[in-house]
This record gives structure tokens, C-alpha cells and sequence, in this order.
């Protein structure tokens, strides 16, 4: 029951914050969707870095629901990632999703290694 908790409480503060980053940066059905591209790559970053720290350190057994589960599992998402790039094709735009796609791909691979590097560093 407390993992339930846990993970209901770091899905609230990261799908607000999410909600946020949205409101900052705007998103149209077709320009570049720099808020989801924001969101994914720093979630890669972080799951990198949190699993990384994790795993050297032994953190206490709710920071993993807390944390990764919870608040990056609502922060990041792929499925508004699949929409808008389908939403870029219906509106012809071949180009932006083609760099959308290679941008979240790309990026959110390598900011994900970036995070273990960074993890292992700071473990």
C-alpha cells in the first residue's frame, strides 16, 4: 500500500510538472513540440542518473516508486510523443517529424547515458 502512495504522490508533483513545462513553452499541432522533447530528454537524464545513484547507493526502497516510477513515469510521455507525431504527418509536415523523431530518439538516448555517466561519477 505504500508503494501505492509513493508512486500516486511522485505522479502528481511530475504530471504538474509537465503540465507546466506545457504552459510554458506552448505546443500547435504544427510546429516543433520543444515541451515534450524538453520533458523527454531531461526524464532521460534523470532516469539515468536516479537508477545509476539507486544502484550505488541503496536508496531507501521508496525513492524508486517516489522518483522514478511515479514522478518521471507521469513527468515524461510517449504517448503525447506518438500523437504529436502523427499530428505533424497529417498536417504535412514531413521534415519537423522526421527531426522530432531523431531529436527524442537521439537526444533521449544520450541524455540517458549522460545520466549513468553523471550517476556513476557521483555514486
Amino acid at each position: 500500500m505504500r508503494d501505492i502512495l509513493v508512486i500516486g504522490l511522485g505522479g502528481f508533483v511530475g504530471a504538474n510538472a509537465r503540465w507546466l513545462v506545457y504552459r510554458t513553452l506552448g505546443s500547435t499541432p504544427t510546429a516543433f513540440p520543444w515541451a515534450t522533447v524538453l520533458v523527454n530528454v531531461t526524464g532521460c537524464f534523470a532516469a539515468g542518473l536516479l537508477m545509476t545513484m539507486i544502484a550505488a547507493n541503496a536508496a531507501p526502497a521508496w525513492v524508486r516508486p517516489l522518483l522514478v516510477i511515479g514522478f518521471l513515469g507521469a513527468f515524461t510521455t510517449f504517448s503525447a510523443f506518438g500523437w504529436e507525431t502523427i499530428s505533424l504527418l497529417q498536417h504535412g509536415r514531413l521534415g519537423t517529424a522526421t527531426a522530432y523523431v531523431v531529436a527524442s530518439l537521439v537526444v533521449g538516448l544520450a541524455a540517458t547515458a549522460a545520466g549513468v555517466v553523471a550517476g556513476r561519477a557521483l555514486a
